[in-house]
């Protein structure tokens, strides 16, 4: 039987599994308060991708004035090189009550891996930012694209 992937809205109830997928996945991992905070305020968005409808995946979205940011954003280790991540990044492209132009990710340059992704999902590297960028100590390249308007062009100039 094949595997059902469905992509959707976090619930309250989903954190602790998107907790659980951070903790695997990043040395400074967030806890289930740190993602229920930024769920408070309205402009950010956690997506969570279900196989056999266990989350698998996630991605937490800040909506800003011309652009929506991927700010963190995880897969778990046995799920990882199916395609779940490339599915949320088009899902997040596709949000059409976003109306945002630009779809965004800041990444620290010394990550090859998750540059390599990004380039897979249509993302550019937009510019290197100096300095310490998210509290890493290192550089980091935006990456960014632009959101798919669901008709025969890209939206965005």
């Amino acid at each position: 039987m094949e595997e059902q992937h469905v992509v959707r809205w976090v619930k309250s109830a989903d954190i602790e599994s998107v907790a659980k997928i951070d903790k695997q996945s990043f040395p400074n991992s967030w806890h289930e308060e740190d993602f229920h905070r930024v769920l408070k305020v309205k402009t950010n968005h956690i997506l969570v991708a279900e196989v056999d409808k266990k989350i698998v995946a996630y991605a937490l979205a800040m909506r800003f004035r011309g652009w929506v940011d991927i700010h963190r954003m995880a897969t778990h280790p046995g799920h990882r090189r199916q395609g779940i991540g490339s599915l949320l990044v088009e899902s997040l492209a596709m949000r059409e009550a976003w109306k945002q132009p630009w779809l965004t990710a800041v990444i620290n340059e010394t990550e090859t891996g998750v540059n390599d992704f990004l380039r897979s999902c249509a993302m550019k590297p937009q510019r290197m930012i100096r300095g310490d960028v998210k509290e890493c100590g290192h550089d980091a390249y935006e990456f960014a694209r632009k959101r798919w308007n669901g008709e025969q062009e890209w939206q965005g100039s």
